[in-house]
């Protein structure tokens, strides 16, 4: 099955039934059938922070090649917007590769504040 990725749109995350608490960049990835089987992308918090984060279905995860090279779109545009600094959560129980994806994308386990966090730097 093939799945089609594009940058979201205020209407995507709506349709999700997520809420736009901050600025953010992100892809939708959408099944033949046109339903949203994950979204991911970069919200800039209202601290100055920016943290990735991802809403995958199991559709979405059976995608793996397709989660990455979005994933490196994401990275590739926070670069080029003079991003310096990404901060992750890895939720092992949701996805058992998470910790894996993390790091082929370029991110370091840390600890923050009796936390684990994963942080992406150029």
């Amino acid at each position: 099955m093939a799945a089609t990725v594009k940058w979201a749109t205020k209407a995507d995350l709506e349709e999700k039934g997520m809420e736009v608490p901050c600025r953010m960049i992100a892809l939708t990835g959408r099944n033949e059938a046109g339903e949203i089987i994950g979204i991911g992308g970069i919200a800039f918090l209202p601290d100055g922070q920016k943290f990735a984060f991802t809403d995958l279905t199991d559709e979405a995860r059976k995608n793996p090649l397709a989660l990455h090279k979005a994933a490196l779109t994401i990275l590739d545009a926070a670069r080029r917007r003079g991003i310096k600094r990404i901060i992750a959560g890895a939720d092992m129980a949701a996805s058992p590769a998470a910790e894996r994806w993390l790091v082929r994308l370029g991110f370091e386990k840390h600890e923050w504040n009796g936390t684990e966090v994963w942080l992406w730097r150029i």
